[in-house]
C-alpha cells in the first residue's frame, strides 16, 4: 500500500492595536504529513490507569410528597415509674392566723346552723328553696305580674272586653248586655192555678187568668198531677183567646200530667183558660199550675 501525504494549514490574522485596514498580516501555517498506509493491527496495549473522578452532578428537585400511610397500632402502656421522694416539712403555721381562722369558721358554721333551724325540714336546703319557687330565676317579676292580672275588688281596673269576659266566665256572671231589659222581666213570674178537689166534669172550666204583660208559657217549670189516676186517658185543654193552644194528657194509672203546646208567646190581655175534656169514672183531686215568665 502506497503512502499519501495530508497537509494542515492553520490560518491567523494578526491585526496590530490601532493599525489601519492596510497594514494587516495575515499569518499562514502549513503542517505537511506524511502517513503511510495502515499495517496489520498490533496487539493492545496496556489499559492505562483510571482517570480522575468526574465532577458530582447537581442534586435533582425533589419528588413530591406521597400519600399519608396508616396509623400504626397503639403500643402497650409502660409501667408506673417508682415513686419519687418525699418532698421536705413545710415550715409551721402561724398560730395566730390559724386560731383566727378557726374562729372565723366556727362563726359561720353558727350563721348557716341557726339559717337552717329557721327554715322547715322541707326548705332547709337551696335546692329545695329553688325548687318551691319553681326554678324560676325571675321569680320575683313573675309574681309582680301574676299580682298585676287578679281582677281587684279595692280599686278601680281598666280592662278591655276580652278580659272582661275571661273574669265573668270564671265567677259565672252575667254581662250587662245580657241582663238589660231581661231582669224584670224574667224575675217576674206568674203562675196560672187550677185546683179541683172533686171529679171534674165533661167540659167545665177549670181555672184561668190574664196576662197582664207580654211574656212565654215555661213549660218545663208547669206541673199538673191528680190524687187518683184515671182509668182511661183523659185530657185537659188549654185555650187562649178561645182557641185551643195545648193540652194536658194523664195517661191511663198515672197521677202526672204531660203539657204539650203549639205556641208559647203571649201578649198584653191574652186570656187563659183550661176546661175539661171527657169526665173519666175515677180521675178525682187535679191541681195545676202554668208558669208564665213575663
Amino acid at each position: 500500500m502506497g503512502s499519501f501525504t495530508v497537509q494542515k494549514v492553520q490560518s491567523r490574522l494578526t491585526v496590530q492595536k490601532g493599525a489601519p485596514a492596510s497594514l494587516r498580516v495575515t499569518t499562514r501555517t502549513i503542517n505537511t504529513v506524511t502517513t503511510k498506509a495502515t499495517g496489520t493491527r498490533g496487539p493492545a496495549g496496556e489499559r492505562g490507569l483510571p482517570g480522575e473522578p468526574g465532577r458530582r452532578g447537581e442534586i435533582g428537585p425533589q419528588g413530591e410528597i406521597g400519600e399519608t400511610g396508616p396509623r400504626g397500632a397503639t403500643g402497650s402502656r409502660g409501667a408506673t415509674g417508682a415513686t419519687g421522694p418525699q418532698g421536705p416539712v413545710g415550715a409551721s403555721a402561724d398560730p395566730t392566723v390559724v386560731n383566727n381562722l378557726s374562729t372565723r369558721v366556727d362563726a359561720l358554721t353558727t350563721n348557716i346552723r341557726d339559717i337552717i333551724n329557721l327554715a322547715p325540714e322541707t326548705l332547709n336546703a337551696f335546692s329545695e328553696v329553688a325548687s318551691a319557687l319553681n326554678n324560676d330565676p325571675q321569680f320575683a317579676q313573675t309574681m309582680t305580674t301574676a299580682l298585676g292580672n287578679r281582677v281587684r275588688f279595692d280599686a278601680a281596673q281598666a280592662l278591655d272586653s276580652t278580659q272582661r269576659n275571661i273574669v265573668r266566665s270564671n265567677i259565672d256572671a252575667a254581662s250587662v248586655s245580657d241582663v238589660t231589659g231581661k231582669l224584670p222581666k224574667e224575675s217576674y213570674v206568674r203562675s196560672l192555678q187550677m185546683i179541683v178537689s172533686g171529679k171534674p166534669a165533661a167540659n167545665a172550666l177549670l181555672g184561668g187568668g190574664i196576662t197582664p204583660q207580654s211574656g212565654t208559657i215555661d213549660a218545663t217549670a208547669s206541673r199538673f198531677s191528680v190524687d187518683v189516676a184515671p182509668t182511661a186517658e183523659t185530657v185537659i185543654l188549654l185555650r187562649i183567646n178561645g182557641t185551643q193552644r195545648g193540652t194536658v194528657t194523664f195517661a191511663v194509672g198515672q197521677t202526672i200530667g204531660v203539657l204539650s203546646l203549639t205556641g208559647t208567646t203571649l201578649v198584653v190581655g191574652d186570656r187563659i183558660a183550661f176546661y175539661a175534656g171527657a169526665a173519666d169514672a175515677t180521675l178525682a183531686g187535679l191541681i195545676g199550675s202554668l208558669v208564665v215568665r213575663l
